[in-house]
Order: structure tokens, then C-alpha cells, then sequence
């Protein structure tokens, strides 16, 4: 699915079963970390330029909780895949880097040389996070991720966003971005069908599908 629409689905479960069914910690785990992981992917692309499209993964590999298909340019398709590790944390800014450093200790060694790390961060009024200071922590326990990324919430505003990537270095990448004028910017179709050929490469089929919302419980 696209991004858009992992967000799309979320705010459908939230007016289905309410706000604070949705989100409590126990209940929608898949849901959030497809929701996370597409607003991460809606501001990559003003780093990258591409689209992208999402597959919960936790069921095939343990460690990749989203799968991810660079679809590339629009005329040009590359299906380039990315795994996607989600955690998310709230807490002080100075215990970021403990976070960081707990996963790469449990990272599992298979695949993990095309595994990327989401960190989820909201922000909170009057403390601020240094992205520096924490990738020269990172830096410093020689993560095996492909690369270390934050996301976050500003606490000004509900839709504005930022992507920070923290690894590798030494340089960093910044991108603040809105989610409204984002998902506005992103077209359909929001589905994509995969099935490798005989010749190992990708084949696609991109269309419109309904996919059903989890059940409240």
C-alpha cells in the first residue's frame, strides 16, 4: 500500500473504534508501525524524489516489522526493497542513543545488511533534541543498520513532521515536511501487486483495492 494510504487507514480505524481504543499501546501494533513508517516515507521523498509502497512484514522476518518497494521514478522502476525496524519512544532526548544502542545489541544477523531503524519521537514543549550529539553517540557502537533514522512530531503542530537521518555520517540529513501537503502531493494507485518473473526481476501490476479495516475488540 502507499503511505497515503497506511495514513488514510489509520484515521479510518480512529473514527471506527475511537481514539483511545486505537491508541492504546496493545491494540493496532501493525497498523501503527504501517502509519510511522508512511509518514517517514512521505518526507523521504524530498530527499530521494521517489515513491514508495508498504507491506507489513513481521509474519516473514521477525526483525522487519515493514517492508518496503522503491518504486523509483514514475517511468523508471526500480523495486529496490528496504526492511524497517519501528520503535518508539517518549522520554527524555539524553536516552535516545540507549534506545539505539538496546537494538542494535538484539538485531538478528540475517538481513540485516538491508535493515534500516525508525526511531518515533514526539516531541515535548520546552525540550529539544540534537540530532549531532546523538548520531556521534551512535556513531561510536558501530551500528550494523544500513542506516538510523528519527521521526518527529512537532508538539506546535500536529502535521508537521521532521526526518532526520543519524547514520550513517558523517552527513546528516534533515527534512521537515507537512503530512497534509504531502499525502495531497502523492497520486494513486495506493496498491501495488508483486510477483517475481522468471528472470528474478520484479513484475508489477498497480491498481485500486479496497483492503478491510481490522476489527474493534
Amino acid at each position: 500500500m502507499s503511505p497515503r494510504n497506511a495514513i488514510a487507514r489509520f484515521n479510518a480505524l480512529i473514527e471506527m473504534c475511537g481514539s483511545d481504543y486505537v491508541e492504546h499501546p496493545s491494540n493496532f501494533k501493525v497498523e501503527k508501525e504501517l502509519l510511522n513508517v508512511g509518514k517517514f516515507y512521505l518526507g523521504l521523498f524530498l530527499h530521494t524524489g521517489y515513491d514508495y509502497y508498504l507491506r507489513p512484514w513481521e509474519d516473514v522476518a521477525p526483525d522487519v516489522d515493514v517492508r518496503v518497494i522503491n518504486w523509483g521514478e514514475p517511468d523508471k522502476p526500480i523495486f529496490q526493497t528496504d526492511d524497517i525496524q519501528v520503535t518508539e519512544y517518549e522520554g527524555h532526548s539524553d536516552k535516545i542513543p540507549d534506545v539505539i544502542a538496546n537494538k542494535i545489541k538484539h538485531q538478528g544477523p540475517h538481513g540485516k545488511e538491508n535493515r534500516h531503524l525508525l526511531v518515533v519521537i514526539r516531541e515535548h514543549s520546552g525540550e529539544k533534541t540534537y540530532p549531532v550529539k546523538i548520531a556521534k553517540a551512535v556513531q561510536k557502537m558501530k551500528p550494523s543498520f544500513r542506516s538510523i533514522w528519527l521521526l518527529m512530531q512537532s508538539f506546535e503542530d500536529d502535521n508537521v513532521y521532521r526526518i532526520i537521518r543519524i547514520s550513517p555520517t558523517p552527513q546528516i540529513v534533515d527534512i521537515k515536511f507537512s503530512i497534509k501537503d504531502m499525502a495531497k502531493r502523492q497520486k494513486p494507485p495506493d496498491f501495488i501487486n508483486l510477483k517475481r518473473g522468471t528472470n528474478n526481476d520484479f513484475l508489477s501490476e498497480m491498481y485500486t483495492y479496497e483492503l478491510p479495516l481490522p476489527e474493534c475488540r
